[in-house]
């Protein structure tokens, strides 16, 4: 067999930096800027804040599906999605699907199914603690 493909290769390096797996071994170089934080257990590895505007129908339907549209916004960013994915003006192109308009494409539950039993190099969010699990889910239905 020949040598793995350029995108081959890159969706390794992606996977290692969405799971934070890069081995015992040191890094070859030393990274270009300072680690992100960890958040909910997945270091981040990109961005974590989400520029997207909210929809208008999030914003009519009140105050609690409001705060579930934020929380999950925010949740989202800080789970390391970014680093393999973009939402709005956030995130990168690449190795995930862009997923400004997940809703638009998927039913929540396959979008939690997606979540739960990922392809790889996407890992499982199946340890998130249920609550943010839902918010993750709810944001990411709601962006059509």
């Amino acid at each position: 067999m020949g040598a793995p493909s350029t995108a081959v290769a890159a969706g390794a390096l992606a996977t290692l930096a969405c799971c934070s797996c890069g081995g015992s071994g040191a890094p070859s170089t030393p990274p270009a800027a300072p680690a992100q934080p960890t958040a909910l257990g997945v270091a981040s590895g990109g961005p974590t804040t989400i520029e997207i505007a909210t929809p208008p129908g999030i914003a009519r339907a009140g105050k609690d599906k409001l705060q579930l549209y934020e929380a999950g916004k925010r949740d989202v960013a800080q789970s390391g999605c970014l680093a393999c994915h973009r939402i709005g003006a956030s995130g990168n192109d690449g190795p995930g699907p862009n997923l400004s308009q997940a809703g638009g494409r998927l039913p929540k539950q396959a979008i939690a199914r997606t979540l739960v039993n990922p392809t790889a190099p996407m890992p499982s969010f199946r340890h998130l603690p249920q609550r943010r699990f839902h918010e993750i889910v709810s944001f990411l239905a709601d962006l059509k």
